[in-house]
């Protein structure tokens, strides 16, 4: 009994479950499937916002996710009167980020506006 459990408790961790696919990018480059990651995470407010011609501005780095290339890339914004962003470039280990309306850098700490973030690429 105790081995059914053992081999039931590996199956249910098995990476198979986890599969990612990605149907195209921007480049039309793909990668084998075994090879495709996503990557997440949250850019707190207390990051560096800066100004860039009225606007936020904030770079986003992931390089510890491994992509070879640019990787898919969306992002939102949360927090209080926090305007949504668009990505300005993307590169294989950071994303430039623009908020779509004007707003200063104190005004994007002050709502206390984070980032929630994902990645979608290839490490191999």
């Amino acid at each position: 009994m105790l081995l059914l459990i053992c081999l039931l408790s590996l199956m249910l961790a098995s990476p198979t479950l986890c599969e990612v696919k990605i149907l195209s990018t921007i480049d039309g480059k793909t990668g084998p499937p075994p090879c495709a990651i996503m990557c997440s995470g949250v850019s707190t407010e207390t990051e560096v916002w800066v100004n860039w011609t009225g606007k936020g501005n904030k770079f986003i780095h992931f390089e510890e996710c491994g992509f070879v290339d640019s990787p898919v890339f969306t992002a939102t914004v949360i927090g209080y009167k926090c305007p949504a962003v668009h990505v300005y470039a993307t590169y294989k280990g950071y994303v430039d980020l623009v908020t779509v309306a004007d707003i200063t850098p104190k005004e994007l700490v002050d709502n206390r506006c984070h980032v929630f973030w994902t990645a979608s690429g290839f490490n191999c």
